[in-house]
Parts: structure tokens; sequence; C-alpha cells
């Protein structure tokens, strides 16, 4: 739950609109299976299942559905769904809350939770993925000095990028090109089980 934890924290940048369009969307096998973040969380990459009323289930291999486990906990009820997003020779995930279930986690919570996407770049080192987003102090440190080349809405200490999908994108492939942008940013190594 540390993940969930995080992003209901405001540890990363946030952003009202996905990274992706349904033309951007393509099958993947990048993150299927499970992964461990050190030896303490796996990370359970399935992917989406759709379930059309009296029709059989489908498999959309363009996305997954991601739940955290703890070591020696059981597996979190809730899960995040995931898309693959490959932008001028840059990886990145897009990172969407998909369900709350704690039974810890009162329904008036629910009502004031807003669904937000995250998005982390992916680096493959040999057989682990670096998974890294943006620094939430670089991000407010451009806003402030007027030099974020992306709409967004600031309050408090929160901001909120509002930019359409299409200059997200731009926006995200300019980061992929500015090391400062991420070198502050929650960073998770993944690596899969040993058998």
């Amino acid at each position: 739950m540390l993940f969930l934890s995080l992003v209901l924290a405001g540890c990363f940048v946030a952003s009202f609109y996905p990274l992706y369009t349904s033309a951007d969307l393509h099958p993947d096998t990048l993150l299927a299976g499970e992964w461990f973040d050190g030896d303490s969380t796996l990370w359970k990459f399935d992917y989406i299942t759709v379930q059309e009323k009296d029709k059989p289930s489908v498999t959309d291999s363009t996305g997954y559905i991601l739940t955290f486990r703890e070591k020696g906990e059981e597996q979190s009820k809730s899960s995040m769904e995931i898309r693959v997003v490959r932008l001028d020779g840059n990886c990145f995930l897009d990172f969407f809350i998909n369900e709350i279930k704690d039974e810890n986690y009162p329904d008036f919570f629910d009502l004031h939770t807003m669904a937000i996407h995250t998005f982390a770049m992916v680096t493959q080192k040999g057989n682990s993925l670096l998974l890294t987003w943006l620094g939430t102090e670089w991000i407010k440190e451009h806003a402030r000095a007027h030099k974020l080349k992306v709409a967004f809405l600031e309050r408090d200490d929160d901001i909120l990028l509002t930019a359409p999908t299409s200059d997200l994108q731009k926006f995200m492939v300019k980061c992929a090109t500015i090391p400062e942008a991420w070198e502050k940013g929650t960073s998770f190594l993944l690596h899969r089980p040993s058998r």
C-alpha cells in the first residue's frame, strides 16, 4: 500500500488527463507477471479483463491491472490501471487508481478522492525495470518561475497538470531529455522474483 499512499499523499505529479489516446495503445508484454521492489513488495501486473453484460470476458493486452502485496501480507484489494505509452523512443507508464477497496477505508473518503493519472518513465536495466516519476520540486520550481510549458493548476503546495493528452505527450517527451526533471523524483527498481 506504500505506492497507493504516496499517490494519495501527493508525492507524484498528477494529471487530470491521461498520457494516451486509444490510438497510442498496443498489445504489450513489458510488465506482464510479477516483479519485486527490493525484497519486500510484490507488484503483480495482470492484463485488463473486460466484461460486458451477457458476453464472455475479453482480455485487453494493451493495459494492466496492478495489485501489490507486502512481504508476509495478503494481496491488496486496491488496484491501479496501467497503460504502457511509447513516445519518440521513450517508454512511459500511465498510472490510474482503478479501485480502492480497504475495509478500513470509509465510503465518505471515496467521495473525496479525485481520479488522477501519474506518469513514470521506464528504463530497462538488464532484467530489471527502473520506474521514475517527475520530481515534484522540479515541477513546482518551474511553475513558480513561469517556466512550466504545460497547462496546470496550483493550490497550496499541489500542482495538477490540466493539459490535454496531446500537450501532455509533448511535455513528457521534452522532460525525457532533461535529467534534472527526474533526479529527485520517486523511483522504484523492479526485478523478477527468483525461482
